[in-house]
């Protein structure tokens, strides 16, 4: 979920949520999650990861 964050830098994601790039990230990796997309975030807010 760091590609998440990183894509932010990206001018066609500057605007998007979070969610929207975990999306995307997940499906471009074409890995099946096993974990949902609010699970993530609550992971990566328990580690004080800002997105």
């Amino acid at each position: 979920m760091i590609e998440a964050a990183n894509i932010k830098k990206l001018p066609e994601y500057s605007y998007s949520t979070f969610d929207l790039r975990a999306k995307t990230v997940i499906e471009d990796s074409q890995v099946v999650p096993l974990i949902s997309l609010e699970e993530v975030k609550n992971r990566l807010q328990l580690y004080q990861v800002w997105v």
